[in-house]
């Protein structure tokens, strides 16, 4: 069956780590249908063999964006991507290098025409740092004031909020032909359903690793026919360590599930999290 990237990617890394750390060898394939996403046949040392029932999920962070809950991958990807396809379009036309920075969640209307405003700012040529949804923060705060819009401290207390609300902005830079694109969360952002902003590490690893819980215990419980069941989370939130991942799951003493292991994609390391049926741990 196709796999997506990350789950390739994570099979990968923990047939290198069992190998590595303990010796065991290993084969996999996808599953279909799932659950599981993956099915490793393992070796031990000792010449025991078993089936592992592995589970690829993303430690994703989680925000809350008119109400609704979503998670940063709703608009890192696709940016990158368009900063991708702009590069291969109109690399070799650009005059200066660009810094594009993205900060959500942002307005969707924003996005859909993201790739005419970015193309509109490089053809006039600009480098001085402009905010491309200007238009669409000033709206949302003209929205809300309660005070003459044509007082001068109006305006001035307008300008300052307007400032706070903007999301997208570009500038030119010396050298290079590209645009790079920097994407983070604002720091206003809040975790759903809470009052804690989303730049609180630990509140946001809890809300991510609760909602991998809440979603994959129960997927699988219904798994017959292997050995073990195993977890295995790739770090979709920047900067995160696996010591503290490793807390937090074990905060939630997970039941019905045998290991979790951590595959941290730009360092290509894994790590166990939970072992509490491989008996990998020493």
């Amino acid at each position: 069956m196709s796999l997506r990237p990350e789950e390739r990617l994570s099979a990968e890394a923990l047939q290198r780590f069992l190998q590595e750390q303990y010796a065991i060898t290993s084969s996999w394939f996808g599953v279909d249908p799932d659950p599981p996403d993956l099915r490793f046949e393992i070796t031990r040392p000792d010449g025991s063999a078993e089936s592992w029932a592995v589970e690829v999920t993303g430690l994703i962070q989680y925000i809350e964006w008119d109400g609704n809950e979503v998670n940063r991958r709703i608009f890192e990807p696709a940016v990158f991507k368009l900063c991708k396809r702009l590069n291969e379009d109109l690399g070799p036309h650009m005059k200066h290098g660009y810094w594009l920075n993205v900060t959500g969640p942002f307005d969707a209307s924003v996005f859909r025409d993201l790739e005419r405003r970015i193309r509109a700012y490089i053809d006039t040529g600009k480098t001085d740092e402009e905010a491309l949804d200007y238009a669409e923060a000033h709206a949302s705060v003209m929205d809300e004031i309660r005070g003459d819009p044509n007082d001068p401290g109006v305006q001035w207390a307008v300008q300052q909020v307007v400032q706070d609300r903007i999301k997208v902005t570009i500038k030119g830079v010396a050298g290079g032909k590209g645009i790079v694109a920097f994407s983070g969360i604002s720091g206003t952002a809040r975790i759903p359903n809470t009052d804690k902003l989303a730049a609180d590490v630990d509140a946001t690893l809890q809300y991510a690793t609760r909602r991998i819980l809440d979603a994959k215990l129960p997927r699988m419980a219904k798994v017959n026919g292997f050995d073990r069941k195993v977890l295995s989370v790739w770090s979709g939130i920047p900067f995160v360590s696996a010591d503290d991942v490793r807390e937090q799951f074990r905060a939630f003493d997970p039941k019905g599930i045998d290991g979790i292991f951590f595959f941290e994609y730009g360092k290509n390391r894994v790590s166990l999290l939970l072992d509490s049926g491989l008996s990998l741990a020493v």
